[in-house]
C-alpha cells in the first residue's frame, strides 16, 4: 500500500527526537527485516505485480485516510491482512507475516490520527502541522507526560490513544530488541500505565474537552505515533 500523498512527520522522545517521512513505513522498506529482504528477492516478479494489483483494486489509496479507516473494503485489508489477495498469498510466509504488521500499524496509527475530542478538536497526541518539516523538537520525558495528561481530559482522546497503543505493543512482539530499545519500550508502557490508565485520568475526563489546546506549545509536528516502532527496527 503506498499512501504518496500525505508526508506525515512524526516525533517520539525519551532522551531524544526522531523524525521520519511517513511514506517509508508505508512504502514497507522502513520495516522490512534483513531475513525478509532475502526472502523478497526470492520471490516471483509476477507475484509481485499481481499482489500490488490486488492491494490497488481494493482502491484503499484515498487522498482522505479518515474516511479510509471508515471503507469496508479495507477495514478487512486492515484487518485480514494480504493472506488472500491473489499474488500476494504466495509471499513467503514471513513476508506475508511482517507485511500484515505493516498494514495493521498502518491502519491504527490513521485511526487515532482521525480521532477528535468532544469538542471535534484534535487530540493532543496528534498536533499538526505541515509547513516545518525538517524542524526537531527537543521533547523530553516529563513533556511526554504532560501531553498523556491532557490526553486525560478527554474520555474519546483517551480511549482512542489506549486502544493505539495496546494493539501497538502486540505488534512490537513480533520483533526482537536488544536490551536498550527493550527498555526504551518498558518506559513508554510504564508512562502510559501512569496516565492513561490511573484513576487520576478517569477522573480528568469531562464531556466538554478542550484537550488540545493545552499542549499547542509543543509545535508544529505530530507527536507520539509510531516513530518509537520504526526506530527500534533500526
Amino acid at each position: 500500500m503506498k499512501f504518496s500523498t500525505f508526508n506525515l512527520l512524526t516525533l517520539l522522545s525519551i532522551g531524544s527526537a526522531f523524525t521520519l517521512n511517513f511514506e517509508n513505513m508505508i512504502n514497507y522498506k522502513s520495516i522490512e527485516l534483513s531475513e525478509t529482504k532475502n526472502q523478497t528477492q526470492l520471490v516471483d516478479p509476477a507475484l509481485k505485480v499481481q499482489c500490488e494489483a490486488s492491494i490497488k483494486k481494493l482502491n484503499c489509496e484515498n487522498k482522505d485516510f479518515c474516511k479510509i479507516v471508515k471503507d469496508e473494503k479495507c477495514i478487512e485489508l486492515f484487518n485480514k491482512g494480504i493472506n488472500e489477495l491473489e499474488g500476494c498469498k504466495n509471499y513467503p510466509p514471513k513476508m506475508i507475516e511482517e507485511r500484515n504488521n505493516e498494514i495493521k500499524l498502518e491502519y491504527i496509527t490513521y485511526k487515532l490520527y482521525c480521532t477528535d475530542d468532544e469538542k471535534g478538536n484534535k487530540c493532543p497526541i496528534v498536533i499538526e502541522d505541515y509547513s516545518n518539516k525538517d524542524e526537531l523538537l527537543e521533547i523530553n520525558k516529563e513533556e511526554i507526560e504532560r501531553v498523556f495528561e491532557s490526553t486525560c481530559k478527554s474520555k474519546k482522546c483517551t480511549e482512542a490513544t489506549k486502544d493505539f497503543y495496546n494493539e501497538f505493543f502486540k505488534l512490537s512482539d513480533f520483533y526482537e530488541w536488544d536490551q536498550n530499545k527493550t527498555q526504551i519500550m518498558n518506559e513508554l508502557k510504564d508512562m502510559i500505565n501512569q496516565t492513561l490508565i490511573s484513576d487520576k485520568c478517569v477522573k480528568a475526563q469531562v464531556l466538554t474537552s478542550d484537550a488540545s489546546s493545552s499542549v499547542k506549545k509543543f509545535g508544529s509536528i505530530m507527536l507520539i505515533t509510531i516513530s518509537l516502532l520504526l526506530y527500534l527496527l533500526n
